[in-house]
């Protein structure tokens, strides 16, 4: 058995459905029980080679469809940035993006 797979049972199913509850929506996606996903993630049984790869597309599908928001919050923070002159916390209601035109607003 391979030693990571616990491991990367658990980030995985917590980067696609969250900290809680995401046993169960693994066994729903995958369409195993969510015993068996309990198993896999204790290290007493290992996932298939169908589970696995079903959870490889389903991991993948997810970071392509978080790709597009994933650059506009990097450009978002980049101008953030510039405009401000240091890294910066700061809440939605202190920006304002006009349009599709990428021109951002500080209040």
């Amino acid at each position: 058995m391979i030693d990571t797979y616990p491991h990367f049972i658990t980030r995985a199913g917590m980067a696609l459905w969250g900290k809680d509850g995401w046993q169960a929506e693994m066994a729903r996606a995958l369409n195993v029980s969510p015993e068996t996903v309990s198993h896999w993630q204790d290290g007493s049984e290992e996932p298939t080679i169908s589970a696995l790869s079903d959870l490889f597309w389903l991991t993948h599908d997810r970071i392509t469809d978080l790709r597009p928001a994933t650059d506009e919050m990097e450009y978002l923070h980049e101008t953030l940035y510039r405009h401000i002159g240091t890294p910066a916390r700061f809440t939605v209601s202190d920006v304002q993006i006009e349009g599709d035109s990428r021109d951002i607003f500080l209040e």
